[in-house]
C-alpha cells in the first residue's frame, strides 16, 4: 500500500450592509493556503464584491411608474482560486521509482531506482479566476412579465503548461508544469418569464438564452 498526507488551510469572512433593502452590499474573502507549493507561492488572497440597487423600491418609481414592480440594477466582481499542479516542484530532492523502475542486480532482490527532480519551479502557484457580472432584474405589472439580464466575464490565469516545446528533446530533463497560459470567456444571459393566475390556478413560464464565447 501507500500513505501520503495533505494540508490546506483557509481563513474566510464576509461583510453584509442592507438599507431597507434597497441598497445592498457585500465583500467577502478567502486566504487559502496549500501544501503544494513552495513557501513564498503557498498563500493567496481572493476578495468579491458585489451591490445592488433596488431602484424599483424608491418613490420616483413606485409614484410615476406603477407598473414596475420591481426594478434592480446590480453587480459583481470577485477572485476565485484552484489548487492544482504537481507538489513539491519546489523540492530538490530524489524519490523512489516504482517496482517498474526498479532493477534485479541479484537474483530474487529487486532493488528500487531513485528519480531526479528534473528542473526545479518555485513559482508553481495558484490558478486565478477573476469573474465580472454586471446586470439588472426587471418585473412589471406584478410578474405579468420579467427580464432579468447579464453580462459577464470570466478570466482565468495561470492555467498550468509546460515548456517542453521551447527546447530541443536532447535536453535530458523533464520539465514542470507552470502557470503560463490564460483563457476569457465573455458572454451576455438574457431570461424572459411570466407568471399569472386564473382561479385557484398558478401558472409560471420562463425561457432562457445565454452566448458567450472564449478567447
Amino acid at each position: 500500500g501507500s500513505r501520503y498526507e495533505e494540508a490546506f488551510v483557509s481563513y474566510l469572512g464576509r461583510f453584509n450592509y442592507d438599507y431597507r433593502s434597497k441598497y445592498l452590499f457585500e465583500f467577502s474573502f478567502r486566504e487559502d493556503g496549500s501544501y503544494r507549493y513552495a513557501p513564498s507561492k503557498r498563500w493567496a488572497f481572493f476578495p468579491a464584491f458585489s451591490a445592488g440597487w433596488r431602484i424599483g423600491q424608491e418613490d420616483f418609481i413606485k409614484n410615476y411608474l406603477p407598473f414596475i414592480s420591481d426594478l434592480k440594477i446590480r453587480g459583481s466582481w470577485g477572485k476565485m482560486g484552484r489548487d492544482a499542479g504537481n507538489a513539491f516542484e519546489y523540492y530538490e530532492g530524489y524519490t523512489f521509482s516504482s517496482i517498474s523502475g526498479g532493477y534485479v542486480f541479484n537474483e530474487n532482490l529487486l532493488t528500487i531506482g531513485m528519480i531526479s527532480p528534473g528542473v526545479v519551479n518555485e513559482n508553481l502557484s495558484w490558478i486565478n479566476t477573476t469573474t465580472t457580472d454586471i446586470g439588472f432584474d426587471l418585473e412589471l405589472w406584478k410578474g405579468k412579465f420579467a427580464l432579468t439580464m447579464d453580462l459577464f466575464s470570466k478570466l482565468s490565469e495561470g492555467l498550468l503548461a509546460t515548456r517542453i516545446t521551447s527546447v530541443p528533446n536532447t535536453f535530458g530533463a523533464t520539465f514542470p508544469q507552470e502557470n503560463l497560459n490564460s483563457s476569457e470567456i465573455k458572454g451576455i444571459e438574457i431570461m424572459v418569464s411570466h407568471r399569472n393566475s386564473i382561479g385557484d390556478f398558478d401558472y409560471n413560464v420562463n425561457a432562457n438564452v445565454t452566448y458567450s464565447r472564449l478567447y
